[in-house]
C-alpha cells in the first residue's frame, strides 16, 4: 500500500528544504508530505529529510 507521511518540523528553513525534494508537498510554512510505495521507502525518505534538517541546523550554528 502507498503510505502517507506528513511531517511538521519546528524551523520553516527545515520545511524549505524538505520542499527541494521532488516528492514532497508543501502544507504550510513547517509541514511537508509525501507519499511513499512502501514503509521501507517512506523511512529511507525520512531519513533523508533528517539528514538534511541537521546538515541546515549545523549550518546554522556555524553562522552564529
Amino acid at each position: 500500500k502507498p503510505v502517507k507521511v506528513k511531517v511538521t518540523f519546528t524551523g520553516s528553513h527545515f520545511a524549505d528544504i524538505a520542499d527541494l525534494l521532488s516528492i514532497v508537498r508543501r502544507i504550510d510554512g513547517l509541514t511537508i508530505e509525501y507519499v511513499a510505495d512502501t514503509i521501507i521507502d517512506a523511512y529511507k525518505n525520512f531519513k533523508h529529510l533528517v539528514m538534511a534538517s541537521s546538515g541546515m541546523a549545523s549550518l546554522l550554528e556555524s553562522l552564529r
